[in-house]
């Protein structure tokens, strides 16, 4: 193999192993960040929703399915708080609840996680409220990316 061939197979792959790089050091991340602007909200929107929406008859069942969209230590308050109060007094005193999310706006994205803000219309009634109650919550969440799927870590309410 002559001088020339050799200089130019290892000019290329230089300039290849620069171009992969290149690519997953930039051009990715950026489209994956992209791609999270695009689905966050929908899915963000879903999580906030199940956590806020249960029905007495349903309220462990609700609540367990809810908890299969969070994450870290935030599934393990939420399994916990839902177990020794949301639970039982739903049951107890027919306590239904209704989380219609009206609004997301992203924060900020940054690679594995994301901030949301979420604007949410809470409707409760139960055996001594029969009138339907609705309050208007914003909410912080922060998400992170595990694995294929994003997952709600924080849920710090605003007002």
């Amino acid at each position: 193999m002559s001088r020339r061939r050799r200089t130019w197979q290892c000019i290329s792959v230089v300039l290849a192993v620069v171009v992969a790089t290149t690519w997953f050091l930039h051009v990715r991340p950026a489209h994956r960040d992209e791609h999270a602007r695009d689905t966050l909200p929908a899915m963000t929107a879903l999580a906030v929703s199940r956590m806020l929406t249960y029905a007495p008859e349903t309220v462990a069942d609700d609540l367990e399915a809810a908890a299969r969209g969070l994450g870290g230590t935030f599934r393990r308050e939420f399994e916990e708080y839902s177990r020794s109060a949301v639970i039982p007094l739903s049951t107890e005193r027919s306590v239904a609840q209704r989380g219609d999310v009206k609004g997301v706006a992203l924060e900020s994205v940054n690679g594995d996680d994301a901030v949301a803000v979420v604007y949410v219309d809470q409707t409760t009634v139960s055996v001594d409220r029969t009138e339907p109650r609705t309050v208007q919550t914003v909410v912080r969440v922060r998400v992170h990316h595990d694995g294929n799927q994003w997952l709600l870590v924080s849920f710090d309410p605003i007002f």
